[in-house]
């Protein structure tokens, strides 16, 4: 078992990842079309988006060879202008898209991808070199009809796809001329400026390759600018609209995932947005009582404590942070740490280690500046008081799009005992 992890997302094959399987599985239909509307996944920060987002796309690539999936962070562009944006957008999808189909396009080829190869093979190869390339995969060069060195290399194509080894002689021309591109030639996506341009070379990618569905996620949008977002957000829109106008239309083979915080509510919940009714909001809950428990004692049986002792130091983390996910992992690293020097742990020391976070941890400092920023300090406090019933407000959509309340039976609760000392 890994040591506790609270620096980044968690990789696709940690152990230390647990639940959200309900949700892999709503989100899932959303992706592949199952379910209307695109998925929009939101929880406060630090609460493992990212880490969702990893394992679901990883998951959906599972289900098809010619699945492909994009995530585009929006952070690691920042308030670029829109021709950046769009630009790095493409590019990010022709290098998807790209690594995604290399395989698949030499186990089912297209005619254009046949007289691509024909074409490079031409370009790199001598007539010798072949015949020397043939009994490098297992074929007696006597066997393939052609003087002239076209039609030899077409006839090798074509004898390689009956024997359904046509990938390995594309393996073999990779090796011995690694600098050539075999792979089918995609769009080019220096033109790609606008939200047209865009739009155009999203279509042409889906026409020109054979892909079953394409996955783009949106990560962060929040972090682009109002005017970039509000330009993106029509995309989105248009492509949602001309997938439903027919089921054969190329951009029906298209899901547009986005995933943030407090910020995407701005952008896609307000009565103006594009967006309102083209995404599906899907909450990603806190760990429950049982994963959260096995996650912290999984760990800590490693030290020298008994599995009743780890377990209860699950249950005590449990009570306070009520299965947050960047928490629970960041007070197991506490319990740790203790343990690493043989040192004492009681729920003392547990409650002066929130103590500390509650005043110098970035999460904290996040909460309280934006709690400020919209004045939604007086909504969490009658959210404490009264623990208010019925249906969202502005105020409370905002502090759940905050990750600061949750809903139980209908009610409204700050989300944890140690968001409730963070007045």
């Amino acid at each position: 078992m890994d040591n506790f992890r609270y620096r980044g997302p968690l990789a696709i094959d940690s152990p230390l990842f647990y639940g959200r399987q309900s949700e892999f599985a709503l989100v899932g239909r959303h992706c592949l079309g199952q379910a209307e509307g695109y998925p929009m996944v939101f929880a406060g920060r630090q609460s493992g988006k990212t880490s969702f987002l990893f394992r679901l796309l990883a998951n959906l690539q599972q289900q098809s060879p010619t699945l492909v999936t994009c995530r585009v962070d929006f952070q690691s562009i920042g308030n670029a202008p829109l021709s950046t944006v769009c630009g790095a957008i493409a590019r990010r999808l022709r290098t998807e898209v790209t690594a995604r189909l290399a395989t698949e396009q030499a186990s089912t080829p297209s005619p254009d991808m046949k007289k691509h190869w024909t074409s490079q093979i031409h370009a790199t190869f001598s007539l010798d070199e072949l015949r020397s390339l043939c009994f490098a995969i297992g074929i007696d060069p006597d066997d393939i009809r052609g003087n002239e060195k076209r039609g030899y290399i077409e006839n090798l194509i074509a004898f390689c796809e009956r024997r359904s080894n046509l990938d390995e002689l594309i393996r073999a021309c990779q090796v011995e001329r690694p600098d050539t591109d075999w792979r089918k030639p995609l769009l080019k996506d220096d033109a790609v400026r606008s939200i047209h341009d865009l739009y155009e070379f999203i279509e042409r990618l889906l026409k020109q390759q054979t892909m079953s569905r394409l996955v783009i996620a949106f990560e962060e949008p929040g972090a682009l600018s109002d005017d970039v977002w509000h330009d993106l957000a029509n995309l989105i829109r248009s492509i949602y609209t001309a997938s439903r106008e027919s089921s054969s239309h190329c951009l029906s083979r298209v899901a547009i995932l986005l995933s943030g915080s407090l910020d995407l509510f701005d952008l896609t919940a307000r009565e103006v947005s594009p967006l309102r009714n083209v995404c599906e909001p899907i909450y990603l809950p806190d760990l429950n009582q049982t994963d959260a428990v096995d996650l912290v004692s999984k760990v800590l049986q490693r030290y020298a404590i008994t599995s009743t002792q780890a377990e209860q130091h699950g249950k005590i983390i449990y009570e306070r942070v009520a299965g947050h996910p960047y928490l629970t992992q960041r007070l197991g690293a506490f319990i740790e740490c203790q343990l690493q020097n043989q040192f004492d742990v009681s729920p003392a020391f547990l409650d002066e280690a929130i103590a500390n976070m509650l005043q110098t941890d970035p999460l904290f400092k996040h909460i309280r500046q934006k709690l400020s920023e919209r004045n939604l300090w007086p909504c969490l406090r009658e959210t404490l008081a009264h623990a208010p019933k019925g249906s969202q407000n502005d105020e409370i959509n905002q502090l759940h799009w905050l990750g600061m309340v949750k809903q139980v039976n209908r009610r409204w609760y700050i989300r944890n005992k140690v968001f409730e000392q963070i007045f």
